[in-house]
């Protein structure tokens, strides 16, 4: 079986030579490296792909899905595996995350992303990412009480660490334009693609021995940081699912009013902070009020769109694919 990783970068030299040093070090048989320099401003990329072997092309138009979607399109392995630019894979990265496609329903597989001092401190893979997410493997269907939740909101993983099977490309159209990096609503392109793959009768499946490092400060202080600048995208991303998809009015209202009252979800990746009970509330009241802000343009846009002011490409569907796709052959 060939794996493609696809790197997709912008203007981070220094950590693209990294993460391309470290993937040199894989120990998989059958391996393609595609760098997707998504509107570059110069050749340095170009120049750092071709100094490591890796397979080099150009997204001309600025965001990460459609990044992402040329690297897939280029790409001809089996797998299609994503990491950051500015991640470090584990040795076996490729190796375990081949063997999660091991059930013809599953289209998408995801891993722990560990911060890169577990790495620095000698930690094993298998140490970092149980502390991260556990000991247990997890299978995601649409029979799991909490799948929507999961996959739109963390516990089916990340686009950091992630992959799918090639035979997903053929019944899915891709990561949103609308979403992730380089867009209005900036963040959510992993999770809605989980989402859509699971609405349509597929599996995706999460394992704690699957471990890249991301260069992430796990101080208080920084954890906070982090989500002040995330809830805008957050919310942003919840009001895209509620005015696109009715059907999940309810269970959208639901799990934001549990956010607030602090309802623990066992599915999600563990925090590593030690800030109390009434911190962790108050934290929450103000990612809502910060979030918030990320609103208005994301509902100013889908509004023009709907009122024929603009198109909106790569759309999703607002229901399940028809027929059984329960598996991939």
């Amino acid at each position: 079986m060939k794996c493609s990783v696809i790197i997709c970068t912008r203007n981070r030299p220094r950590e693209l030579d990294r993460c391309l040093s470290a993937v040199q070090r894989l120990s998989f048989p059958d391996l393609q490296v595609v760098v997707v320099d998504n509107a570059p401003v110069d050749e340095q990329a170009r120049a750092i792909a071709l100094r490591h072997g890796a397979e080099y092309i150009i997204e001309p138009r600025l965001g990460l899905s459609r990044a992402l979607n040329t690297g897939a399109r280029y790409s001809s392995g089996d797998i299609v595996a994503y990491i950051d630019d500015d991640a470090i894979p584990a040795p076996n990265w490729v190796t375990e995350l081949v063997k999660g496609f091991d059930e013809d329903r599953t289209m998408a597989v995801t891993g722990a992303i560990c911060p890169l001092e577990y790495l620095d401190r000698g930690e094993t893979k298998e140490a970092a990412g149980h502390a991260i997410h556990g000991s247990e493997r997890l299978a995601i269907d649409r029979n799991h009480p909490s799948w929507f939740e999961m996959a739109n909101f963390g516990g089916g993983g990340d686009g950091s660490n992630m992959a799918f099977h090639r035979a997903a490309f053929e019944v899915w159209p891709g990561l949103d334009d609308w979403l992730g990096l380089g867009t209005v609503i900036g963040v959510g392109e992993d999770h809605h693609a989980f989402f859509q793959l699971l609405a349509g009768g597929y599996g995706v499946v999460r394992a704690p021995s699957i471990v890249v490092y991301h260069p992430t400060r796990q101080t208080p202080e920084a954890i906070r940081m982090r989500q002040d600048r995330m809830a805008p995208g957050g919310v942003a991303y919840a009001t895209f699912l509620f005015l696109e998809f009715r059907a999940f009015r309810g269970r959208l209202l639901r799990y934001g009013l549990e956010g607030l009252l602090g309802v623990e979800r066992r599915w999600r990746p563990v925090a590593t902070t030690n800030a109390g009970r009434w911190q962790r509330s108050a934290s929450r009241v103000h990612m809502l009020f910060t979030g918030m802000a990320g609103m208005y343009a994301v509902v100013s846009d889908i509004l023009s769109v709907r009122s024929g002011a603009a198109t909106k490409p790569n759309s999703p569907p607002k229901s399940s694919p028809e027929g059984d796709h329960s598996s991939r052959t």
